[in-house]
Order: C-alpha cells, then structure tokens, then sequence
C-alpha cells in the first residue's frame, strides 16, 4: 500500500556491492575491477533466463554515470560538450527517450546528457538554481513519500471508480494537485526528518572513528 517499492531490491543490491565497487575506485587497474564487479552483479541479477536477460531499465540507468566515471578525463573539457548546441541536442535526446522506452535510445540520451551537464555548459546553468537545488535536496523524500500520497488519494479521495470516469484532462490535473502536495510533504520531512537523521549519522561516525582511533593507538602501545 505504500507504492514506492519496485526499485528498493536494486538499491539493496548496490549497497551490498558498494565495497566491491570501493575497490573498483582506489584499484590501478581499474577497467579489470570494473568488469569483475559488472559480472558480479551480473550473477546477482541473473534469472535463469540468460546472462543479460535478467537486466532491466532500472539496472541500465546505472550504465551512463559508469561511462561517465570511467572516461572523464577524455571529455571533461571538451570544448564541443560546452557548444549550447549540444546542450540543446541532449535536452532534446533525453525528452525523446522518454517517449521511446529502447535501451539503445535511453543510454546514450542520457550519457550524453549527463556529460553535457558535468562539463559545466552554460545552457544547463538552470539546473544550479536555488529552486531545483532545493528540489534536489528533497528527491529522497519524495521518492518515498509519493506512493502514500498517491495511495491515499485513490483510496479516499478520488477512488478508482471515479478516477475511470475522469474526463483525461481532469485526471491530469488532480495528478499536479498530488505533486504539489508531495512536494511539500517531502520538504517538511527532509527539514524536520531526514537532514537531523544526517546530522545525527555524520555525529556518530566521527564518535565512532575517534573511538576506533583511540583503541588502536591502545592496542599498539599495549604491544
């Protein structure tokens, strides 16, 4: 009944590799640990019926922020991903790719967007406004929010059989209604939940580290 929770056995599965891929990142040879970790996950993800078969949209949306991470140092002040011309192409790419749900669209729409962006070009400077950071800060909370509200809404207010009968137009609009309403829900639990339970968590990592610290310098001076 809470909604949102097609995606939660993909974020369990890159937190419990996140050490194979700490590894990937302080490793000199990089692209062999890369590919050891792609076949891990591989294994993971795999259902019985193929290597890669297994694999879904949401376990290719990794796949551009990888090529990005491992490439950087090729494009990173590439003077034709700062051209606004190619800024207006990836926006144009990405907006297309949601219409067309092909993997062989998604992926480079969305690397090519993403490199655009990472190489500071002007045109996607709108992206750094206080407004869409703001909105950033709360994607979380709105990740794991939205379901009970559209949950609710359906259960309460406009119930199943009503939303059928819907003119389309009407039922767009009680869509932006429950986005606003997300959003504000989602910027209150960030301010009042979820940043004290990050401050709270960075507090006791520093008390543990220190902790760690001191019964090690212990331990060698005992021996």
């Amino acid at each position: 009944p809470m909604g949102a929770h097609w995606s939660l056995h993909y974020e369990w599965l890159f937190y419990a590799l996140l050490p194979i891929i700490g590894v990937v990142f302080r490793s000199s040879r990089r692209v062999l640990w890369f590919l050891v970790s792609i076949v891990l996950i591989t294994l993971v993800m795999k259902d019985g019926k193929g290597f890669f078969t297994g694999w879904s949209t949401i376990t290719w949306a990794f796949v551009p922020g990888l090529i990005l991470g491992l490439t950087s140092k090729y494009w990173k002040n590439n003077k034709y991903l700062n051209h606004r011309l190619t800024a207006a192409l990836a926006i144009t790419a990405v907006i297309a790719s949601a219409f067309y749900g092909k993997l062989k669209v998604k992926i480079p729409a969305n690397t090519l967007f993403l490199a655009v962006i990472l190489s500071n070009n002007t045109a996607t400077r709108f992206l750094e406004s206080k407004l869409l950071r703001s909105l950033g800060e709360t994607t979380y909370s709105i990740y794991l929010l939205h379901g009970i509200v559209q949950y609710i809404t359906l259960k309460w207010f406009v119930t199943i059989p009503i939303a059928r009968s819907m003119p389309e137009w009407l039922w767009w609009v009680t869509c932006a209604l429950q986005v606003v309403v997300i959003v504000i829900i989602a910027r209150l639990s960030f301010e009042y939940v979820e940043k004290p339970g990050i401050e709270a968590g960075k507090r006791f990592y520093t008390w543990l580290m220190n902790l760690i610290e001191r019964r090690a310098k212990w331990l060698l001076n005992w021996i």
